[in-house]
């Protein structure tokens, strides 16, 4: 078991943007740690939990789980297993799937007829055959998330129901669009698989959720890396450490701490950073409980219950270390955060936006204000590592380009590989507009440029990772803009087999 414990945790660490995890785990390492033990087929509930507590030891965690015990069970005349999986994760499956069945069959077929049961889907799959990679494996796995949340995805009669269609729609037309861009780019000779990218390993890509393999003139066996967002969706998980890191040179991560994180770093600094934070967390505080004391209906149930079992905090004597106790979140803060999110109205937390936007966004942008001053941007003003970065470029392949896919395909850009994006070094540079002080998160934009036109504008958006003073700041920006086609013709889109344009 020693051994599956490594091999898991390594396994977490290497999906993980910084490579490693501490306590306490944010959201999304759990998300990710939760996806590899349904891989491994044991049952993550338990863990993840686990993992939450106080003091909890990770090694113990994985030691009293056990392996799911699958239920065999029928769906229409399909066998399939009830798998422990949570929403998110099912979705991910359902929607990467769609997409890798969709493009695949449009391999074979001009076109594909939306689905409209369980009969139909299994159809197209059969019918995809060899082009789609894995075939029944891939069945197999849609089946069984059916089945895990039939209610939501089938109707008695195994009729697809809204929730499908939500999902299958955004993929279906995203797998149309990708089909289409791959004709004119790369003007293939043959589709040989489509397979979708659920394992490290398969694909040989880190940001691949699905490949494409074609034949193009004199060059088989040809691998395209997907990345393929449901909606307009984030552009993949990015530490805002690395972030500073590339852009300034400097480390936000305080040695011989448990505190990692740009609020840690600044109230580390003390002065006038460390008294914004204390400013914009006592206005939070006071504005929680002046809204507890106002309620005018019974305190029970839900976020109540929480905020019962806690001793208020007093915001005249409260200040930010305080308030961790040593931990980034307690069962004070996260009864605060609960009633914060899930009781108060946006008009209830005025007064605590505003402290953001009075004291603590004006102390981030100072502080990075004095990073620009002190610490040269880049190294030797070469942007291109943190250009890289932001572009989620792979680099354990670093000639890899990749197919950035979201919007269901209307916003589809090709993403120059690491090699591409080193070559234009000295034609690229970056400029940080000035941040959006009508903002309570920190939002500014920074630009890419090449040979001084804009490529790109990246939307930076630092917020609470986990929840409101319960966990430090973090990039949760949207997407990049891109500049069509300006942005394709100054890294070559996708390499020199481009016959086109997308």
């Amino acid at each position: 078991m020693a051994r599956h414990i490594s091999d898991i945790l390594t396994e977490w660490f290497y999906r993980l943007p910084k490579g490693y995890a501490l306590q306490p785990y944010n959201q999304k390492e759990l998300h990710v740690l939760e996806q590899v033990l349904v891989e491994q087929g044991i049952d993550a509930s338990p863990i993840i939990k686990s993992l939450t507590e106080d003091d909890f030891q990770l090694d113990q965690a994985f030691l009293d789980a056990k392996p799911v015990e699958e239920d065999k069970v029928k769906i229409g005349k399909y066998n399939a297993e009830l798998k422990p999986m949570t929403a998110n994760v099912a979705t991910e499956n359902l929607h990467e799937i769609f997409y890798a069945v969709t493009l695949s069959y449009l391999a074979k077929n001009k076109s594909v007829i939306d689905p409209v049961n369980l009969d139909d889907f299994v159809n197209i799959i059969d019918k995809a055959g060899k082009s789609l990679a894995n075939n029944n494996q891939t069945k197999q796995i849609a089946l069984n998330t059916f089945a895990s949340f039939k209610a939501k995805y089938l109707d008695d009669e195994n009729n697809f129901t809204k929730s499908f269609y939500k999902y299958w729609n955004d993929a279906s037309s995203a797998a149309q669009e990708t089909k289409m861009a791959i004709d004119r780019l790369y003007e293939p000779t043959k589709y040989n698989y489509v397979a979708r990218v659920n394992v490290r390993g398969q694909g040989g890509s880190e940001v691949a959720d699905n490949l494409v393999n074609i034949d193009i003139i004199n060059n088989k066996d040809n691998n395209i890396y997907v990345s393929l967002k449901y909606g307009p969706a984030q552009f993949g998980s990015l530490s805002l450490n690395k972030i500073l890191k590339k852009l300034y040179g400097f480390e936000i991560e305080i040695d011989d701490t448990k505190y990692k994180g740009l609020l840690s770093y600044m109230y580390n600094l003390g002065g006038d950073e460390a008294k914004a934070i204390d400013k914009s967390l006592k206005t939070y505080i006071k504005n929680v409980n002046d809204f507890v004391e106002a309620y005018p209906d019974e305190k029970v149930g839900g976020a109540w219950d929480l905020w019962n079992n806690i001793e208020p905090a007093d915001p005249d004597t409260m200040n930010y270390d305080k308030w961790r106790a040593g931990k980034m979140q307690t069962d004070q803060s996260y009864a605060y955060r609960k009633i914060y999110m899930g009781v108060m109205k946006l008009a209830d937390r005025q007064p605590a936006l505003n402290a953001k936007k009075q004291f603590l966004n004006p102390a981030i942008d100072a502080m990075m204000d004095i990073a620009a001053q002190f610490n040269k941007p880049g190294e030797l003003n070469d942007f291109s590592e943190l250009i890289a970065y932001i572009l989620r470029t792979d680099m354990t392949n670093p000639d890899a380009t990749y197919l950035y896919v979201a919007l269901g395909g209307k916003k589809l850009v090709s993403i120059p590989s690491y090699n591409m994006i080193k070559a234009k070094t000295k034609q690229l540079s970056i400029n940080l507009e000035a941040f959006q002080d009508t903002q309570a998160d920190y939002v500014r934009n920074m630009e890419i440029i090449g040979d001084g036109e804009v490529l790109a504008i990246i939307p930076l958006k630092f917020r609470f990772a986990d929840g409101q003073w319960t966990s430090d700041l973090a990039q949760k920006g949207p997407a990049p803009t891109f500049n069509h086609p300006a942005f394709e013709d100054f890294f070559g889109a996708a390499g020199s087999t481009v016959k086109g344009e997308i």
